[in-house]
């Protein structure tokens, strides 16, 4: 199969990029009308040529804290730090595909899900493992060969977030102190996306955090869930009943920025929908193709890229470009859009999660650490609304996670409070050239790495609506 190379695909889109992304212009509000200066404009099409070049390497297992790079936030002039509140956004650990190819049909790739053990509380005596059945019959929508079904969690990807939990406990249990060293139920919340890949990477992650020997027989935690149209932690869904919002969506299919990235696109986007079964040519106004997901659950497991006869086979560097669209989409969609065009976007696709963030922050809830198990959208709403600068803005790879740690500290003879957030570990650092007229935390550079827990606040609630029903009629 012909290849576009990364920089073939992308320079066509980064040269248009760079008449069209506003000027990195202090002190001025954010606006959708071009810049004037061609210095800014080349200063940021550096910065995104930069931050935009594939990373693949990653996707497979993001990073997370270790008690060995851990450190204490840096706040100026405050002592006597203690750690009060932990809330943990991730996405689940590797799994199956869920976009089936056509050489999936032909039965040339396996996905076995038989070693996902411990799909259950630990100490069930009703229920000892889940295996999905996978069936034969002629009737039966077409897979892959194998015990997996579409998109479950794999004995991979309960290992990635077995092991998250055994980081946190380093750092919060055996570090820190921030909680018990036995299961305190009291201490923690957990809570999924009612999908079974986060139900059980959020149950991995607790094995982890509290292994035998650190809980009385018989203790249980709950995993809260919440229907798909109404979870905020499934963003991409709100708009079955926001109506507002919906229409957003559709606008941001009609901005120049979008229709540009579709054009710089095209051939790989068609390299890719050419291995869907059964599916037309690309339409140009649905972004990246569903199945780049299924390239790399497949470069994540080491099996071969697939085949089309007359096309040949998919290159490691047509699956780059592949994951590069991605990342974009994600980027423009939840970024670009919301934070330059429409900032109407965030309050709705976003403020019902910032609203509960809002409530667990003032003191809604006793619990020290609360745990969001999601997906790749959820991160990427989250990342976007943030405003997270390019580099850390691109299509969150499994177990991503984002760490908002709420301090307190003595300063000037008065404790006050303040927000870190960790993005994979690291510090998250704010886009340094998007400014805007409301207040809002920044983090990098000059700012530091914390914002106080008043500025937090203020930035969730001008970033969501009180009612949010009569927000999203139109």
């Amino acid at each position: 199969m012909a290849r576009t190379r990364p920089m073939t695909a992308m320079v066509a889109f980064l040269l248009i990029l760079s008449t069209v992304i506003p000027a990195c212009q202090a002190h001025v509000a954010p606006r959708s009308t071009p810049a004037n200066s061609s210095a800014d404009n080349q200063k940021y099409y550096d910065q995104v040529v930069r931050a935009m070049h594939p990373m693949t390497s990653t996707y497979c297992k993001a990073s997370v804290p270790t008690v060995a790079e851990y450190k204490l936030p840096v706040i100026p002039g405050a002592s006597s730090l203690q750690l009060e509140k932990v809330l943990l956004f991730a996405r689940h650990g590797d799994r199956s595909p869920i976009h089936p190819l056509i050489d999936d049909l032909a039965n040339n790739v396996v996905w076995n899900c038989d070693a996902n053990e411990s799909m259950t509380l630990p100490d069930s005596k009703l229920v000892a493992t889940k295996v999905s059945d996978v069936l034969s019959e002629s009737w039966a929508p077409r897979s892959y060969m194998g015990t997996c079904a579409l998109g479950d969690l794999t004995a991979k990807g309960r290992a990635m977030h077995v092991d998250f939990g055994q980081k946190l406990r380093e750092i919060y249990v055996d570090r820190l102190g921030f909680l018990s060293r036995k299961l305190t139920l009291s201490e923690l919340t957990w809570r999924a996306t009612d999908v079974s890949r986060t139900i059980a990477s959020a149950q991995s992650v607790l094995d982890g955090l509290y292994p035998h020997g650190t809980y009385h027989h018989g203790e249980r935690i709950t995993i809260r869930t919440r229907p798909y149209e109404v979870d905020p932690l499934h963003s991409s869904g709100l708009d079955k009943q926001c109506p507002k919002l919906k229409q957003l969506k559709t606008l941001a299919k009609k901005h120049p920025m979008w229709e540009q990235i579709l054009n710089a696109t095209t051939a790989a986007r068609q390299q890719v929908i050419a291995l869907a079964p059964g599916v037309e040519a690309a339409d140009t106004s649905k972004g990246s193709p569903e199945q780049i997901e299924n390239l790399m659950c497949r470069r994540c497991w080491g099996k071969a890229q697939p085949c089309v006869n007359g096309m040949g086979c998919m290159s490691e560097a047509t699956v780059d470009d592949a994951w590069l669209i991605k990342s974009l989409d994600y980027w423009y969609k939840d970024n670009y859009f919301p934070n330059h065009v429409q900032p109407e976007t965030v309050s709705l696709a976003m403020g019902p999660l910032f609203r509960e963030i809002l409530g667990i922050v003032d003191g809604g809830s006793k619990a020290k650490l609360h745990l969001f198990l999601a997906h790749d959208s959820t991160l990427s709403g989250i990342l976007g609304a943030l405003r997270a600068a390019p580099e850390q803005h691109q299509w969150p790879a499994y177990r991503s996670n984002l760490i908002f740690e709420v301090w307190s500290g003595v300063e000037k003879g008065v404790r006050g409070k303040y927000v870190r957030i960790l993005n994979d570990g690291r510090s998250l650092v704010t886009d340094p050239d998007l400014v805007s007229d409301k207040p809002w935390c920044q983090f990098g550079g000059e700012h530091g790495e914390t914002c106080t827990l008043d500025l937090f606040r203020v930035y969730l609630r001008a970033h969501s609506v009180d009612k949010w029903d009569e927000a999203c009629k139109v």
